[in-house]
């Protein structure tokens, strides 16, 4: 990796890393929501972090820069999960609550391993 890639990679790598803790704020505060019955939460945050994946690869043409905003949204919602001493938290722990935490986090999974792999060049033509 060239000098010149490792500066821009840093400070794009800190901004994934709050834009996926902004998106976990913002889908925790949802994830009690329900639409006929369904949390609509738990779709949200499945649906939302593997587009943010999928979005980030193949911008940035990598699968580390991708996987950021998922783990930065993967420790913002644990921290959102444990109770603190005076009883007050946001993730519940009951089946919603769960499912958000297994949703979001196979959807950022997902969303990475599907991305194309760029790290090797383009086949090139047969000579003629």
């Amino acid at each position: 990796m060239s000098r010149w890639r490792l500066l821009v990679a840093i400070p794009v790598g800190c901004n994934l890393a709050a834009f996926g803790a902004v998106l976990a704020v913002l889908e925790s505060f949802l994830h009690p929501v329900r639409f006929l019955g369904l949390p609509v939460g738990v779709v949200a945050a499945a649906v939302v972090n593997l587009a943010v994946a999928q979005l980030v690869g193949r911008a940035t043409r990598s699968r580390l820069l991708a996987l950021i905003p998922g783990a930065a949204w993967l420790l913002t919602v644990i921290l959102f999960a444990i109770g603190r001493p005076e009883g007050d938290f946001v993730v519940a722990a009951n089946w919603t609550g769960y499912g958000y935490l297994v949703a979001g986090a196979v959807g950022a999974v997902i969303g990475v391993l599907t991305l194309p792999w760029y790290s090797l060049p383009p086949p090139s033509s047969p000579p003629e």
